[in-house]
């Protein structure tokens, strides 16, 4: 799939600023109040989004009965960090430079164009709203909770396993080996990381005491360094995201002096993938679908994307590759079954936090937005994670609902969570464009939600998606945007662009699954060229 034009000829260059022309004290009155609910890995398999067939989502469900679906969102970078980094200050990853690998752990606020920027919360703040939030709002360890007027709990993906030595919040290294002691015990030793632990609350993780390595061991669970109560699955404590849908509803059932803009980041269905075993039930797991999955898929695909050669994340093909190896299809299965398990309990969790709403004075003043952070390969391309350029990575699930939003209706326009921040401000009828030192990249989908199959959309006709390269970069140090990867969602194709200017093609109407590679077609190769053109317009709009 190699061509003749690499990555430099995209004419990716240094990004002019603009000057900040905004006037952020300014207040409005009678503005509506805004609640943003975002998940964490939580892919398009709920229903309306032609994900998983089995998902079962009546609450979200309903959501979507009420609002515009909108089926062609995607995220700007699919991992957590440059993710939320990008939809908080409205900035592209290429403008930034905070696109991933190490920057998933290192403070966005280390990057200089990102130190700089004013984040959506603030901006709230400084315009009269009363900003709240609870949950994974923020990545892990990066928040920064001076942007809110109040906060509830802290992001967890626990209860975890514990081995008694330590009260501190365990990292995945740490984590890997006292859980592998508890779950999976068939299975290669020091193979799972935490990431890869599922199963229900009732298994009750038993950590034996090892002497040597100082481990007094423990048995039973752990949350915000205490012990997570467990006795049956009516007598125990609650999961974070329970508690972010209990500390949500009690401020919906409060009396507000101000517009609020709520913020809740529900924690999963992020793995370790542990939920109440009532979930569980739902999917017996005789009867859990996997993913539809072609072997060799990769075949076509490009080689700097797939091992052994990979210049971007290889962790989802060797976890799909040892998943099959140590468990065959039937361990994918118990993991599919524990992932829709997660949504299940994530969608009566959001469920709590609707009937709250409607339940009290600020119903019918209040905007509605639902999404995720990026999404999440069942297996799909032998994968299974989030971090690639394909599909079930990029997609992610978004719903509006508010006053005046036209009801079950469905828009395919492309647009992307670098559209969220103008969107609210939008919402909010707050007159400014400028709120940073850069111009906010993204684009107000306020049209599209009074007209979505004709509103007058100001934005491209297409949605950018980046991936970083391995390239090991010093703290705070931006990432050169020649040398990452990327993707361009239309609402009929998908175009891939590497740094060493390998492409992929995707035509959706008659390849949803994305099977067929049709970058050295020559039937397609005009098409190629526009949508190649189409992706420099995002790098040379400054």
């Amino acid at each position: 799939m190699k061509n003749n034009s690499p990555l430099p000829l995209l004419g990716l260059g240094t990004l002019a600023c603009l000057p900040c022309n905004a006037s952020c004290d300014s207040v409005v009155t009678n503005q509506p109040n805004i609640i943003f609910i975002i998940c964490d890995d939580l892919n398009d398999a709920i229903t309306g989004f032609g994900g998983h067939p089995q998902a079962i989502t009546p609450n979200i469900d309903k959501m979507v009965s009420k609002g515009v679906r909108f089926i062609n969102a995607q995220n700007n970078n699919p991992v957590s960090g440059p993710s939320r980094a990008s939809l908080i200050t409205g900035l592209y990853p290429h403008t930034s430079g905070y696109f991933g690998y190490n920057f998933n752990h290192i403070h966005w606020r280390t990057n200089p164009v990102l130190k700089e920027s004013m984040t959506l919360f603030d901006f709230f703040r400084a315009n009269g709203y009363k900003v709240l939030g609870t949950g994974k709002v923020f990545h892990n360890t990066q928040e920064e909770w001076s942007s809110f007027d109040e906060y509830g709990h802290e992001p967890s993906w626990g209860p975890w396993p514990w081995d008694g030595t330590s009260d501190t919040v365990y990292s995945f290294d740490q984590l890997a080996e006292t859980a592998n002691a508890a779950f999976h015990h068939d299975f290669a030793e020091g193979f799972f990381m935490i990431t890869d632990q599922f199963g229900r609350l009732s298994d009750i993780p038993v950590i034996a005491p090892d002497n040597e390595k100082g481990i007094p061991g423990y048995t039973g669970w752990r949350l915000y360094h205490k012990p997570f109560r467990y006795v049956t699955r009516g007598d125990r404590d609650l999961m974070p995201d329970e508690l972010n849908a209990e500390w949500a509803g009690e401020k919906l059932r409060e009396k507000h002096d101000k517009p609020f803009l709520l913020c809740i980041g529900m924690n999963r269905p992020h793995a370790p993938t542990f939920a109440p075993d009532e979930y569980f039930d739902l999917f017996p797991i005789e009867e859990v679908k996997l993913a539809i999955i072609k072997d060799g898929d990769t075949e076509d695909c490009a080689d700097i994307l797939v091992p052994p050669g990979a210049d971007a994340s290889a962790l989802g093909f060797r976890r799909y590759e040892n998943y099959i190896r140590q468990g065959g299809t039937e361990l994918l299965r118990k993991w599919t079954q524990a992932y829709l398990a997660n949504i299940a309990f994530v969608d009566d969790q959001i469920g709590k936090i609707m009937d709250a709403l409607e339940a009290g004075n600020y119903a019918d003043n209040t905007w509605v937005i639902f999404t995720s952070d990026h999404g999440y390969h069942m297996g799909e391309k032998e994968y299974l994670f989030k971090n690639s350029l394909w599909e079930e990575s990029c997609r992610v699930p978004f719903i509006v609902t508010g006053p005046g939003v036209p009801e079950g209706k469905i828009c395919d326009q492309p647009i992307s969570l670098v559209d969220l921040y103008p969107t609210l401000i939008d919402i909010a009828g707050l007159n400014t464009d400028f709120v940073t030192p850069q111009k906010l990249d993204g684009y107000s989908i306020v049209p599209l939600l009074k007209n979505p199959e004709h509103g007058q959309w100001r934005g491209p006709d297409a949605a950018l998606t980046s991936i970083h390269s391995l390239e090991r970069l010093d703290s705070g140090e931006p990432g050169i945007p020649e040398r990452q990867h990327y993707s361009l969602r239309t609402r009929k194709y998908r175009y891939i662009f590497c740094n060493n200017g390998e492409e992929e093609l995707y035509d959706h109407e008659s390849d949803p699954y994305e099977w067929n590679n049709l970058a050295d077609d020559p039937d397609y190769a005009t098409i190629k060229e526009e949508l190649k053109a189409e992706m420099i317009a995002f790098f040379k709009k400054k």
